[in-house]
């Protein structure tokens, strides 16, 4: 099988949907299949490489994308590979202008994230206000939402990495492709993994500083979390956003928790991000929503314990494995933590049992196969 893959992420640019594709991509070409990636440019990497079984390029800055000499090059090199399918993401609308060509490979849009859909953009107003301003944000920038809408809707197929986010679009009414499926996201399996937890409670939350990852529900779990463990620390890796009307949600965080309870890690590289998922004793995901979130499957594969938002995939990401899910504007939330601050032998066997999950289910061979299999039988 030959697949094109076109989409503005992939490391070391972005993030969730950089990394998929990097995996998937890396483990397709493992088992014999031939993958070209187009994707944006940075200025510290080369605009081609020459990949084992594969070809990378990096075409041009994010915001050209869209455009038609960006379409026009992606066409050449589907055509130049003879590849048997492009695949792209929603996020953007960057594959609305291949879908309008007749004469072009099948196209595949994975559903990621998209502000098409209202529970994922009102995910990220923690006040009634923001909701407006995201509203009119939205209306400055229709035409970057009518290709989301267009690439969704009319893609030759649509996957998603879970359930909730296909169900999503359905309930909202959108008309989605017959030719449609779940196949969920990789992660990488590290071996020979080892636990260090850190001397005092450290709880861990991955992703972006914004109000879409739940930040704002940490003043009141860390408030709950330190009357019976006074020593918690919330260590945070990841970068600073800015929210309008508010400015640094980092500051605005700091404001609202006492001095010392949150350390901010800030955006880490893989070695120093590994370090910080050991030093952990609870993983969290407190999100608003989150379509498939890249930080629970890092942690499912590093044997940690977690404690989850049912916002999103997550809940269906951590089935059997007994790994707690809790609304985090809820007590329950901060009451899950304490119960795994206070038994070893808990975190441990949560942890054991989210690593076999992620092995037995999210580990990017598998992944590989499944997706292979799903479209050699509908090409």
């Amino acid at each position: 099988m030959r697949v094109l893959f076109f989409n503005w992420e992939y490391p070391p640019q972005g993030s969730g949907i950089g990394r998929y594709n990097e995996l998937l991509t890396t483990a397709l070409r493992q088992q014999g299949h031939f993958c070209a990636i187009a994707t944006s440019s940075t200025p510290q990497s080369p605009k081609e490489e020459v990949l084992e079984n594969g070809r990378l390029y990096r075409l041009c800055p994010p915001e050209d994308m869209r455009k038609s000499e960006t379409i026009e090059r992606v066409l050449a090199l589907a055509q130049e590979h003879r590849v048997d399918l492009i695949e792209g993401a929603d996020h953007l609308g960057h594959c609305a202008g291949l879908l309008r060509i007749q004469q072009r490979p099948p196209l595949c849009i994975k559903l990621h994230y998209n502000d098409v859909l209202h529970e994922l953009r009102y995910a990220q107003a923690a006040y009634p206000w923001q909701r407006f301003l995201i509203y009119l944000a939205c209306l400055r920038q229709h035409q970057r939402l009518a290709a989301e809408r267009f690439s969704i809707t009319q893609a030759d197929h649509l996957t998603a990495p879970g359930k909730a986010i296909m169900q999503q679009a359905l309930r909202q009414g959108l008309i989605l492709p017959q030719s449609r499926t779940v196949l969920p996201n990789p992660v990488e399996i590290p071996a020979n993994w080892e636990n260090r937890e850190a001397a005092q409670p450290t709880l861990l939350l991955v992703g972006r500083i914004d109000f879409g990852k739940g930040i704002q529900y940490i003043p009141q779990i860390l408030k709950q979390v330190r009357k019976n463990f006074p020593q918690t620390v919330v260590e945070l890796a990841g970068p600073d956003c800015s929210a309008k009307g508010i400015g640094s949600l980092l500051h605005w965080l700091y404001n609202h928790i006492p001095p010392g309870a949150v350390r901010s890690l800030g955006l880490l590289n893989r070695q120093d991000l590994d370090k910080a998922y050991q030093r952990a004793w609870v993983v969290l995901s407190p999100s608003r929503w989150d379509t498939f979130p890249n930080t629970v499957l890092e942690a499912m594969a590093r044997s940690k314990p977690l404690v989850v938002s049912p916002h999103g995939g997550a809940q269906e990401m951590l089935a059997g494995t007994k790994n707690i899910i809790a609304r985090p504007d809820s007590p329950d939330f901060a009451e899950a933590i304490c119960r795994v601050l206070a038994d070893r032998s808990l975190r441990q066997r949560l942890g054991q049992q989210a690593r076999r999950k992620a092995e037995t289910a999210y580990s990017p061979s598998l992944i590989a196969e499944r997706y292979v299999r799903w479209f050699e039988e509908r090409l």
